[in-house]
């Protein structure tokens, strides 16, 4: 893996735990399909990490072009990762293993998530969607705070479901960067609800990001989830133990049958 599709996957390992998280999954015919592959029944969350150094100081000429390389090539590679996996029901490790069943394609919810980095923050990004679905776009910075305060796949996804939800209204419109929406729905547990007040075409929110994470509330929380890490670790090592053969199970010879134990 690249540094930057590393990072993204490590990050989805620290938040939704090995056993769901898949690096550069494959096609039947040994191509990538895409960077990292989460899978949760009934969800799937695509990943496309496409890391391009941007200048300090770029020209229109160059910032386009980034657009182009960091987000559209992500785009087309998430509509293209999707399109396949109508196609199949099982994952392909990138060893060419198979991994967990995915769920059936009727009852399916696929997220599509870019992770456009590079630019230190220079560019601005728009989820939206591109013709072909909703695109979740969001640089390397944001991406980090995401999967550290959404750290399960339960947040993860609840939240991709709301803010595509707010993104696409036609209504009121709002002004406001990716850690302030972020707060603004951590504040009210976990809705957009101030952000769907139509008493208002237009809400701006800035610079809640810094004084929401500083606040006492907050780090007792944060403190308090510890314990759950405790149990992460636990079931993490204990998926990594099965699947290079470190486990001493006696007359069980699978994680499935040792599971109905």
């Amino acid at each position: 893996m690249t540094p930057s599709e590393r990072f993204v996957h490590e990050l989805c390992q620290t938040a939704f735990l090995s056993l769901w998280t898949y690096p550069n999954p494959k096609r039947r015919d040994g191509k990538e399909l895409c960077d990292v592959l989460t899978v949760c029944q009934p969800d799937v969350i695509i990943f496309s990490v496409k890391d391009i150094i941007l200048n300090d100081d770029p020209t229109k000429t160059e910032i386009d072009r980034w657009r182009r390389r960091a987000v559209g090539k992500s785009i087309s590679q998430l509509y293209g990762a999707e399109r396949y996996l109508r196609t199949t029901d099982t994952v392909i490790s990138s060893d060419g293993g198979f991994g967990v069943a995915l769920p059936e394609v009727e009852g399916r919810k696929v997220h599509r998530v870019a992770v456009a980095a590079g630019s230190n923050g220079i560019v601005s990004l728009q989820s939206q969607d591109f013709g072909k679905g909703f695109v979740q776009v969001f640089d390397e910075q944001t991406f980090w705070t995401l999967a550290r305060d959404l750290d399960t796949i339960t947040d993860f996804v609840e939240y991709l479901n709301d803010r595509e939800a707010l993104l696409l209204l036609q209504g009121p419109r709002v002004i406001s960067t990716d850690e302030d929406i972020l707060a603004v729905y951590l504040m009210n547990n976990r809705s957009f609800a101030p952000l769907l007040d139509k008493n208002y075409d237009l809400k701006i929110f800035m610079d809640i990001w810094p004084g929401f994470v500083h606040d006492p509330q907050y780090q007792l929380k944060k403190a308090a989830d510890k314990e759950s890490y405790i149990w992460d670790n636990l079931i993490s090592q204990f998926h990594e133990d099965c699947l290079k053969g470190n486990m001493e199970l006696g007359d069980l010879n699978s994680i499935d049958q040792l599971t109905r134990v």
